[in-house]
């Protein structure tokens, strides 16, 4: 059998780590400090690896600590050690090129996303990212169950008792905000005097709505929030939304704070309405799952940015009033957690 004496492998690399801290703070003290190991459990270490090594690295006296040649070379060899031992987990750490996926692909129902891909192209390196655009949000979870995109910006509304038909199950999801939605109108409109409108005198009024599931859903939470049902729901392509809320002189919608303020619209406290939901869901593999928290802050970073150019005066209230928006953060509110 073949003795080891005193090669590497007999060494505590624990000492050696000791060693370091002590050759670098040049103090027994202060290494044990940095350690937060007792300066007696440091000078027994120190005496094992000199021991171990059979030769005395370090000068010492009660005033000050110095290296000896012998601890020169010491720590020159546990310094090139840990570079080494870097290099090798940072290769480990990384996936294998095979592994990398060639592109990854966030699917969401408004084409307004484009301003978000030089910002999710620098969180994966080399990997491209791709939109993928939805009429509807049950499509978009349709493709990510099947592993067609990698993640997905939806955005929905709950009332009291009305829950969307979503399957969740097998998804990552986080809210990126949840907002008390209000009522849009043009200037003229009858309501435009009212600082604060009430779902019932809302229900009144014609609707306009751009997406064909948030049609359906709105008419469940019409029944369920309201006995006055609307006259008649205009289902209106995205683009010319706002166009039409002017074409229409009755025209009413409701809807998240971000939406633009343009000249002669008018947005107003909805009392009684429902809430919503603007969140990502992401497919489960490691990949997608270790960018998840990362897209996730693009994305509020992007609202908190919408809302407080678009609508300032809404952007002010969201201030005054963190705890109603859970999920971004707001000057003066650090912290928030998805709901």
């Amino acid at each position: 059998m073949t003795r080891l004496g005193s090669s590497a492998a007999e060494l505590d690399w624990i000492n050696l780590l000791v060693f370091r801290a002590v050759a670098e703070e040049l103090s027994f003290t202060r290494a044990a400090t940095r350690l937060r190991m007792s300066v007696s459990s440091v000078s027994q270490r120190i005496r094992r690896l000199e021991r171990s090594l059979g030769a005395q690295l370090l000068d010492r006296d009660s005033k000050s600590v110095a290296l000896t040649a012998a601890g020169d070379t010491t720590l020159a060899a546990v310094l090139e050690i840990d570079a080494v031992w870097a290099s090798a987990h940072r290769r480990l750490a990384a996936p294998a090129a095979a592994d990398r996926p060639e592109s990854y692909t966030v699917g969401t129902y408004r084409a307004v996303h484009e301003d978000m891909v030089p910002l999710l192209s620098a969180v994966a390196g080399d990997v491209p990212w791709r939109l993928r655009y939805y009429r509807a949000c049950a499509d978009g979870f349709a493709d990510l169950r099947r592993g067609a995109v990698d993640f997905l910006v939806w955005e929905t509304w709950y009332g009291p008792r009305v829950r969307p038909r979503l399957d969740l199950t097998g998804f990552g999801s986080a809210d990126i905000v949840r907002d008390p939605v209000w009522a849009i109108f043009g200037a003229h409109h009858p309501l435009a005097g009212q600082p604060v409108v009430t779902w019932e005198e809302l229900c009144r009024y014609d609707w306009l709505t751009p997406i064909d599931d948030q049609r359906e859903l709105m008419v469940r939470i019409f029944a369920d929030l309201s006995p006055v049902r609307p006259r008649l729901v205009h289902d209106v392509d995205d683009s010319v939304h706002m166009a039409g809320i002017h074409a229409f002189s009755t025209a009413v919608d409701i809807g998240p704070p971000s939406y633009r303020c343009e000249p002669g619209i008018v947005s107003r406290r909805l009392l009684g309405g429902p809430v919503s939901r603007y969140a990502l869901s992401w497919r489960d593999d490691p990949a997608v799952a270790a960018l998840a928290p990362t897209v996730l802050g693009l994305y509020r970073e992007r609202y908190r940015r919408r809302v407080a150019e678009n609508n300032p005066a809404h952007y002010a209230y969201m201030a005054k009033n963190p705890l109603l928006y859970p999920g971004i953060d707001l000057p003066g509110e650090t912290g928030f957690t998805p709901a």
